[in-house]
């Protein structure tokens, strides 16, 4: 059974190399009004599913150089990035509560 990742990682694979296609086709044809939308669209979509798919390899293999397998985590869903404002509050607090002399 695939897990939801790899079921979108080949989707998107599979989206970028019918994209391609589609692109390489349109290119070949004649100019015209038509081609030109086919170009510009096919283009713009294998781009950003070939980003995505790459993306989801590199968090992939991330997390397996972490020795974590599988999907992210639960710690780490939903969790947020710390704000220049946290950053800033981490600063000014004291880091120690012993009383000084």
């Amino acid at each position: 059974m695939m897990t939801r990742i790899r079921v979108t990682f080949w989707s998107l694979v599979v989206a970028t190399i019918l994209t391609a296609g589609v692109l390489t086709r349109a290119l070949e044809a004649p100019p015209s009004t038509a081609v030109g939308a086919t170009v510009a669209i096919s283009g713009l979509a294998a781009a950003l599913a070939g980003g995505l798919a790459v993306r989801i390899a590199v968090v992939v293999a991330r997390h397996r150089d972490d020795g974590t397998r599988g999907s992210l985590p639960s710690r780490e869903r939903g969790r947020r990035r710390p704000s220049a404002a946290d950053a800033r509050h981490a600063l000014e607090s004291p880091t120690s509560t012993a009383p000084t002399s």
